[in-house]
């Protein structure tokens, strides 16, 4: 059976919610990014901290973890990997401090880009992470030269009622 071939311009991404990646690395690996070959993997709900190595959980054929781990308590944080050979860089963008969000630049095939947004918002935040959001946007596009805009991960969206330019996103659960 000959399978058609993908857009080259395609990127598949994988976002899960995995409240513990510690305890959910084997499964993530094995019955998600392997079995689907993911290009990019957003995870949530990580519960790392910085007693957890910088090499932990490392896939094979992936790059190494980059996290933003919730310093204050246990509980929440966010981290992504590219599958090798996907052109990604982690933007400077230092965000609200109150805020789990990570910022990429991923070159696409035909040379254009986009900009990543990695995030979760914990249920009861209020508002605030998601104004940031409708207002930094378009600047970091036009800063970082992306013609799209992609955010993955754990809004929480639906616990909120605060109205929003819903134009501006793409959220994948």
């Amino acid at each position: 059976m000959v399978r058609p071939e993908r857009p080259s311009h395609a990127l598949k991404i994988l976002s899960a919610n995995v409240r513990g990646l510690r305890t959910n690395i084997g499964d993530l690996t094995h019955n998600c990014v392997l079995r689907h070959s993911a290009d990019v993997v957003v995870v949530t709900e990580t519960w790392l901290n910085n007693e957890v190595e910088p090499t932990f959980g490392k896939i094979r054929g992936y790059t190494q973890w980059t996290r933003r781990d919730r310093p204050q308590r246990a509980g929440d944080g966010v981290a992504v990997c590219f599958k090798e050979g996907v052109q990604a860089q982690h933007l400077d963008v230092v965000p609200p401090p109150h805020m789990e969000v990570m910022f990429f630049r991923v070159v696409l095939a035909d040379r254009s880009a986009i900009l990543l947004c990695a995030m979760y918002r914990p249920p009861r935040q209020g508002p605030a992470s998601l104004q940031y959001l409708t207002g930094a946007l378009d600047d970091l596009m036009l800063e970082h030269r992306c013609r799209h805009v992609l955010v993955v991960g754990d809004l929480n969206h639906h616990l909120n009622s605060m109205p929003m330019r819903t134009s501006h996103f793409a959220q994948l659960d």
